[in-house]
């Protein structure tokens, strides 16, 4: 191969100056010839996580992203081709990565018609500064889209209720009930805060011949009394403390 190149100088050498276009030619053959025996163009196929960027931007419009667990299982498979000495840098860490840009119009002030509804975004690759991004070619990436589903950000009191289920047994009474808190505020996706009515647990009484005092975790319940999933919901506390004093007759008919 070293005598293919001194011949090919030797030839542009010898060209007059109306032979400067193919002088030029040559020259460039020559370096392509030589690109290719020291750094030559390869492939690489590349499995990436899924970055989000400038999340802030929806918490400054009061706007959640619902399915972030969706989002981070996301992988994406990006090929590349460039020269092989920079297709190795690329296996170190964040000098590739896929990203959806969150500081965009559509996605930050969509209206709230389309919220809860799933938004097909677009996919983007980014480089690291240790690389130079010039010296590759994205020839495709895989999923080019994602979906995200965005909802309004909202906040509300909600009142604490226990439950009593049935009446101790014959021979006893139950007394009023001392609970703390009876109120708590959530915030979360309007989509499930608009749907909660009230937090509260159960308390079985059928049994109860001693006063009843309990730590319980709470649970959501709409209008219906259905439970309400509380998945990305914030609360001040998810548990309530009360206590029900629990008599027997005979020391009520004395009080």
């Amino acid at each position: 191969m070293n005598s293919v190149l001194e011949t090919l100088k030797n030839i542009i050498k010898k060209l007059k100056p109306g032979f400067l276009a193919a002088s030029v030619i040559l020259s460039f053959g020559l370096w392509f010839i030589r690109a290719n025996l020291t750094d030559p163009m390869s492939y690489e196929s590349l499995w990436l996580s899924l970055r989000l960027l400038n999340e802030d931007v929806l918490t400054e419009n009061s706007r959640l992203i619902q399915n972030p667990r969706e989002l981070q299982n996301v992988r994406v498979r990006v090929n590349v081709t460039g020269p092989e000495s920079q297709l190795s840098l690329l296996h170190e860490n964040d000098t590739i990565y896929a990203y959806i840009d969150l500081d965009s119009s559509e996605l930050v002030y969509i209206s709230n018609a389309r919220l809860g509804q799933p938004m097909p975004v677009r996919i983007g690759i980014g480089f690291g500064e240790a690389v130079n991004p010039e010296s590759y070619s994205i020839t495709s990436i895989s999923p080019e889209l994602t979906d995200i589903i965005l909802d309004r950000n909202a906040r509300k009191p909600v009142n604490v209720t226990v439950y009593r289920n049935g009446t101790p047994p014959a021979g006893y009474v139950a007394g009023d009930t001392e609970q703390e808190p009876r109120s708590i505020d959530v915030a979360g996706p309007y989509s499930v805060i608009s749907k909660i009515d009230t937090l509260g647990v159960e308390v079985d009484l059928s049994q109860a011949r001693d006063d009843i005092e309990e730590v319980s975790v709470l649970r959501a319940y709409d209008l219906d009394h259905l439970v309400v999933d509380l998945t990305g919901v914030e609360m001040e506390s998810r548990e309530v403390h009360f206590k029900i004093p629990v008599y027997t007759e005979s020391a009520v008919d004395i009080a």
